[in-house]
């Protein structure tokens, strides 16, 4: 199971955590996006899994800075805070722009804990 998991986060090494990697939910709906919350949420159960063992969570945490740096220096094409945006495409991370709740404010709070609690 645990390698199911490490599958789907720091896609391409970019550090985006893939929700799913189906692409046909529901006959036509997809879940292969970084999701703001899922992601936060994913990445802090990396580290519990792990202890909190920086030898074990080092890398893929990094990357996973690296992307939350990448995706809130973007500007937002939906024009929404960038910080509330819901999802983001994969590998690169740049914003969906399809129609979606905006914003949710949720995963900024999520993030800042996953980030707190690496730091």
């Amino acid at each position: 199971m645990y390698s199911y998991f490490m599958n789907n986060i720091d896609i391409q090494g970019k550090g985006g955590v893939l929700a799913s990697p189906d692409t046909d939910v529901n006959g036509g709906g997809s879940y292969y996006y970084h999701w703001a919350r899922d992601g936060a949420l994913s990445m802090r159960a990396f580290m519990e899994l792990n202890d909190y063992d920086l030898s074990k969570i080092d890398v893929h945490m990094k990357s996973y800075v690296s992307w939350v740096n990448r995706i809130h220096s973007e500007q937002d094409p939906n024009s929404v805070d960038i910080r509330g945006e819901v999802k983001y495409n994969l590998p690169n991370g740049d914003v969906y722009t399809g129609a979606w709740c905006r914003p949710q404010n949720d995963g900024p709070a999520l993030r800042a804990i996953t980030l707190i609690k690496y730091g």
